[in-house]
């Protein structure tokens, strides 16, 4: 299973634009095509890394089926953020707010036990 990875940055002002963040999306699914981007204004009310989550939001929607779906984690680089979007637990049986440990550790024992059953 393959995570999307997004890569945020920080973008200084210039003569005609506010300060920005862009985020990128990084996968391998598309390599030969270009990356995905967008790019937001810099909201001075919140803090560096909650403008960075912002960005990585906005691009969700143009990178995944299903954004609602997706929890961002999140981790600094030296150029920004990184944020790598992983399936949000939702399998029957797993209540939610299972960390992604937990969730796989109830998948792979229902996976143990129905191959137990067929023997």
């Amino acid at each position: 299973m393959a995570y999307m990875a997004i890569e945020t940055r920080y973008l200084g002002p210039t003569d005609y634009r506010g300060s920005r963040i862009k985020a990128t999306a990084r996968d391998t699914f598309y390599s030969d095509e270009r990356p995905k981007s967008v790019t937001v204004p810099l909201d001075y009310a919140l803090g560096t890394g909650a403008n960075h989550e912002r960005a990585a939001l906005a691009l969700l929607p143009k990178v995944c089926n299903n954004p609602d779906g997706v929890t961002l984690h999140k981790g600094a680089t030296k150029r920004g953020y990184v944020f790598v979007a992983v399936p949000t637990p939702t399998r029957e049986g797993c209540p939610l707010g299972l960390s992604a440990w937990d969730h796989l550790r109830v998948v792979l024992a229902a996976d143990q036990e129905s191959k137990r059953q067929r023997l």
